[in-house]
């Protein structure tokens, strides 16, 4: 059998703060899914977060449920529905946080950086915005296909033990702001990880890849084996993940 066949999430405050400015996005019906890492203000950021996916799950089914639908902001014609769809759901997204913005001081901002994708049959269609990351693991193998576009270096052998990052751009900044774009083919048995900074920064590939291996099946055990060592490493922010097994 091909096409999706399992999705996990997970999204926490963390072993330090209150608040969870984290959130995913899982909408099964039309089988679009992301992590967004939201930031602001005290009471902003998480707000900004929850807008973002009301947003993105109001509008996309919408959007992509009629081929000949006029996309309001942007069309590509080389790109897919799913990723036309994806790139007008993530600007209506950022509208609504600069309407949310909109009068305050800008240290009571909400800003997110997010990655959302749909799957289509043995396909990933995903669109990439700020400081997350997203990869592609097999049994023997884990391979990035969304970088975190920040000061942030992921590596497959070591883990980043500083804790002082921020994103080049982000959701809730300004009309313009730079995103990725890719679709991921994938074979039965791998999986898409997509994760904010509380998880990815302090685990390296091949520390991820021995644990997804350790765990194959198992994605809660995977999950939970991941979040105790980024934080037994010293992770103080929220942590989210989504695993989508194929």
């Amino acid at each position: 059998m091909s096409g999706l066949k399992r999705v996990f999430s997970y999204s926490n405050s963390g072993p330090i703060l209150n608040i969870n400015e984290d959130d995913c996005v899982v909408d099964i019906k039309n089988s679009l899914f992301g992590v967004i890492d939201g930031h602001g203000g005290s009471g902003i950021g998480d707000k900004g977060s929850e807008l973002i996916k009301n947003t993105m799950v109001r509008n996309y089914g919408t959007l992509v449920s009629d081929p000949d639908a006029t996309m309001p902001f942007f069309f590509d014609p080389s790109n897919s529905v799913e990723i036309n769809a994806l790139m007008n759901t993530f600007l209506l997204a950022n509208d609504e946080l600069l309407k949310l913005n909109e009068g305050k001081s800008a240290s009571s901002h909400a800003g997110a950086s997010m990655i959302s994708g749909v799957s289509v049959e043995n396909s990933f269609h995903c669109v990439s915005v700020g400081h997350c990351l997203g990869v592609k693991v097999s049994s023997d193998d884990l391979s990035p296909f969304f970088l975190p576009d920040s000061n942030y270096s992921f590596s497959m052998m070591k883990y980043e033990k500083n804790a002082q990052v921020f994103p080049y751009s982000f959701l809730g900044e300004k009309l313009d702001f730079s995103y990725s774009v890719k679709t991921i083919d994938l074979k039965e048995g791998e999986s898409v990880f997509l994760m904010t900074d509380g998880i990815f920064q302090r685990v390296s590939g091949i520390e991820l890849l021995s644990l997804f291996q350790t765990n194959k099946g198992n994605p809660s055990g995977l999950c939970d084996m991941v979040l105790a060592l980024a934080n037994d490493r010293g992770n103080k922010d929220n942590q989210s993940i989504v695993i989508l097994e194929y």
